[in-house]
């Protein structure tokens, strides 16, 4: 390198952060990223083993995997509350949000991305864990955690070259970044006027919610709300999309750049054909509520079947094996119905106004698992003295929406101890709920489903995990508001 230890004020007071596999060189341009910059060295794996006394191969194999990842986790937030140092972390630190989170909230964080195969077969591995496990569990263990090294990293260097070169092309592209990225961030409040603050920088990452419209949508405040508790590098957004052009948009989103996009109507349906892969439960429910956008292809998932049976597990329901009258048979019923089915639910009723979309969506699922039905007061006075789950997909009862149950004494022909759901929040509890508490039933609102669905898109988009029911408490009063479409 040509720069002497003087030159290097511009690159700030934040920490370099080198992430990737054992073998990818991290403790050796660390090193000499040191010797330059006159920044301080540290080897989190070298420092945890010098404070328990023994190597990680030994910890792994006393105390287990857990204990160690604990022992990583307390250093990494030590570390990250530290400042101008050059840190090398250990290859499985991106697997905890929390480290993630944290490293890129303290410093600039490099992947140095080498070849796994060449890492096998021509560097030493010691005596760690995954390195006695094979090749075959090395290139695994490597292909599960490259895209959450990609999505942790500010910066990737590609290290195929000697030390020397990776150091320097390490050295170049972190003043880029601080040139760039750590410009003042500008703030700009949120669209719903919640007084949320999100901060924007060059190198912020965009998501999105189209539809049409869209203009009200809550995914940016929830989405927003997350990202910042999270500290993550990413900017959501609503983007109008008139009905019809999502085939349009979607190159548009690449060509911007997007990392991907969340879906409402009227383009679930229509964005199917054009992802380049599917997920089973987009497959299934031929919907697309989530596109993450990598290397120019697109991947098409389906989250609101997941988030429900999440908000059904957070209640202590589990639907294997039950009865389950569902109301309507729209796409909100439609990925609950054939979600419930898939777990196991010993018979789905779908109850609508218009058999003949009943009958639709019954046509979906195996085996005749689902039926349709008609609604009203006679048949569900038929049907519920056996149901044991009663879910709610219609919008009766939502705040803004005229329409409401005339009748709800059908729910005297309910078992005392079948749980009654409704996918609406807001209000926090319709009158469905409310009659349905009143007569002894546990009740369940939408805001489980409609956090974990907006959860789980998250974790998609940027490969970390999220601790769900903390956004729950989170985003609960931001969400008391009046709702608005999604």
């Amino acid at each position: 390198m040509s720069k002497t230890q003087n030159n290097f004020e511009q690159l700030g007071t934040k920490n370099l952060v080198l992430i990737g596999m054992m073998g990818s060189g991290k403790t050796t341009c660390g090193r000499l990223l040191a010797q330059r910059t006159g920044r301080r060295l540290i080897d989190a794996d070298e420092l945890l083993q010098l404070r328990e006394g023994r190597t990680i191969a030994h910890i792994f194999a006393e105390d287990g995997e857990d204990y160690f990842r604990d022992l990583e986790s307390e250093i990494v937030r030590e570390l990250s509350q530290r400042s101008g140092l050059i840190i090398a972390t250990g290859g499985g630190v991106i697997l905890r949000p929390e480290n993630v989170a944290a490293l890129r909230r303290g410093g600039v964080v490099v992947w140095l991305n080498r070849s796994a195969d060449h890492i096998f077969d021509h560097e030493d591995l010691g005596d760690r864990p995954l390195a006695q496990s094979g090749k075959a569990s090395f290139l695994k263990t490597f292909a599960a955690r490259e895209e959450k090294y990609r999505r942790a990293a500010h910066v990737t260097v590609e290290n195929f070259s000697s030390p020397q070169e990776t150091a320097e092309d390490i050295l170049a592209q972190w003043e880029r970044y601080i040139q760039t990225a750590e410009l003042p961030a500008r703030s700009i409040v949120s669209p719903d006027g919640a007084g949320l603050l999100v901060k924007l920088k060059n190198s912020t990452r965009k998501l999105c919610v189209i539809g049409d419209p869209v203009e009200h949508s809550k995914s940016p405040l929830i989405q927003n709300t997350m990202i910042a508790r999270l500290g993550l590098d990413y900017l959501y957004m609503a983007q109008p999309v008139a009905r019809g052009q999502a085939a349009q948009w979607l190159q548009a989103a690449k060509f911007a750049g997007y990392a991907g996009f969340n879906a409402t109507m009227p383009h679930k349906v229509d964005l199917v054909p054009l992802m380049d892969r599917l997920d089973p439960d987009a497959r299934l429910y031929q919907a697309v509520n989530t596109v993450v956008i990598q290397n120019g292809s697109a991947c098409g998932y389906n989250t609101d079947g997941r988030g429900f049976l999440q908000s059904l597990a957070d209640g202590g329901i589990d639907p294997k094996g039950r009865r389950v009258v569902i109301l309507g048979a729209g796409g909100a019923a439609k990925s609950v119905a054939l979600k419930l089915v898939q777990q196991g639910a010993k018979a789905v009723h779908i109850c609508n106004r218009t058999v003949s979309k009943a009958a639709e969506l019954c046509s979906m699922a195996p085996f005749g698992a689902m039926e349709p039905a008609q609604m009203n007061d006679a048949v569900l006075r038929r049907l519920l003295p056996r149901a044991e789950l009663l879910v709610n997909c219609t919008s009766l009862g939502m705040t803004g929406v005229d329409s409401q149950f005339k009748d709800l004494s059908f729910l005297d022909c309910l078992p005392p101890d079948t749980p009654v759901c409704d996918l609406i929040y807001a209000p926090e509890e319709t009158l469905l709920l409310e009659q349905a508490r009143l007569r002894g039933h546990q009740t369940l609102n939408g805001m489980g489903m409609l956090v974990w669905q907006a959860v789980f898109s998250l974790e998609l988009f940027t490969g970390v995990t999220i601790d769900g029911q903390a956004m729950r408490r989170v985003l609960a009063p931001a969400l008391a508001a009046p709702p608005a479409a999604r």
